[in-house]
């Protein structure tokens, strides 16, 4: 196997591995396992570095490019949806964090 297509065949598995884990943060997201779903955008957070330092240097034959583009848009799809499923629970954290801050201004006002 040549170098430039071992070393396509490796961006591609990262792609795919991406794609699994994106699959389970949003499987995560639907059980509001927010702890988990942090977790493993982290992970994912080192594989889409790795892929900015070597993914889009190397050359890829037309399939691979068109797989890419279909896990890219398949993750930004399960991002949507994540976000969604996201918001409520955003918004309680906000709302928390709001009387948190108040309290405290109060206790120090008063305390």
């Amino acid at each position: 196997m040549n170098e430039p297509h071992a070393a396509w065949e490796q961006t591609m598995r990262t792609y795919e591995f991406l794609a699994q884990k994106s699959t389970a943060m949003l499987e995560a997201a639907t059980r509001s396992e927010w702890d988990t779903v942090i977790e493993i955008e982290r992970e994912c957070q080192t594989l889409i570095a790795q892929l900015k330092v070597h993914g889009d240097v190397i050359p890829m034959d037309e399939s691979a490019r068109r797989r890419k583009v279909q896990i890219i848009r398949h993750m930004l799809e399960q991002d949507a949806e994540i976000r969604e499923l996201a918001h409520p629970w955003m918004a309680e954290l906000s709302r928390v964090m709001r009387i948190s801050r108040t309290q405290r201004k109060v206790e120090n006002a008063y305390g």
